[in-house]
């Protein structure tokens, strides 16, 4: 990300070659994509954290983008809490308020029935509640990686190709 978002910055122009060769062979290990993507998201925290124009409206020409499409992702499992604990204190409202909570325990049940039982993965329901619920989890473990300077869980400029740095 650091490369191109350096491109960008810079005033040049970033697009992806129809016919350009990439591999990330996706692990068989669950451990290991869990590592991975824990990896990912800390890395969101940590090129915010070493680049805050990109958080700021106009700061960077991919600014939109970027919180569109990375750094929001980052709020869901804030923004879940705020609405678990808000249809909690609304339950005695009645009504949507209760819809909605009930909902929202019955995505949770459904995401730990499919943890807790590979073979319920095959129904579409279950393994979409999982899968969420998990994604979601290595977005918060993720920033704790981050906060807690995990190097082996955090990407190093100094990893770049040549050493880059922008």
């Amino acid at each position: 990300m650091w490369i191109p978002l350096g491109a960008a910055a810079r005033g040049y122009r970033v697009v992806a070659v129809a016919d350009a060769l990439a591999f990330d062979r996706p692990s068989d290990d669950p451990l290991r994509e869990r590592a991975r993507k824990r990896r990912t998201l800390a890395g969101n925290y940590q090129l915010i954290a070493r680049w805050p124009a990109l958080a700021l409206p106009g700061g960077h020409p991919l600014w939109f983008r970027l919180w569109s499409h990375k750094f929001l992702r980052l709020a869901v499992p804030a923004l879940l809490a705020l609405a678990l604990g808000a249809n909690l204190a609304l339950w005695p409202q009645g009504g949507l308020y209760r819809v909605a909570l009930l909902a929202q325990l019955a995505a949770y049940a459904l995401a730990l029935l499919g943890m807790a039982s590979a073979g319920t993965m095959r129904l579409a329901p279950v393994r979409l509640c999982a899968v969420f619920v998990q994604l979601n989890a290595y977005a918060v473990l993720g920033l704790l990686d981050f906060l807690r300077g995990r190097a082996s869980a955090l990407w190093r400029s100094d990893s770049l190709p040549g050493g880059a740095q922008t």
